[in-house]
């Protein structure tokens, strides 16, 4: 297992192999990852515990209501690729990303 921090709070990584990928997610109350999208995989995000926005849509910050979700425990979002997405936590939060497709740390575009 890797453990990996950001600003946002931290990522550890369970299981990895090149076509599938399984991460727990930690974010700190009031931290955000970074808008952002991926071109060779989709995401599974299962909500553990904590509480947050989750924006998803066809174009950086240009998210209609309809695409925000108010994420709490037990919800779950798909991310399919090339899809914006980004997750600002209300509360601490923890999340289980689980990837499919081609799963590498490099397959990222980033809107900061």
């Amino acid at each position: 297992m890797t453990l990996s921090r950001r600003k946002w709070g931290y990522f550890l990584t369970l299981w990895s192999a090149k076509a599938f990928k399984v991460k727990l997610l930690w974010f700190k109350a009031g931290a955000a990852c970074s808008m952002q999208k991926h071109f060779k995989r989709n995401e599974l995000w299962l909500f553990i515990f904590g509480q947050g926005d989750m924006g998803i849509g066809a174009e950086p910050f240009n998210f209609h209501p309809e695409n925000v979700y108010d994420m709490r425990q037990g919800d779950f979002v798909e991310v399919l690729k090339e899809r914006w997405h980004c997750f600002r936590a209300r509360r601490t939060t923890l999340i289980l990303e689980i990837q499919t497709g081609e799963c590498r740390e490099d397959d990222i575009e980033r809107v900061v």
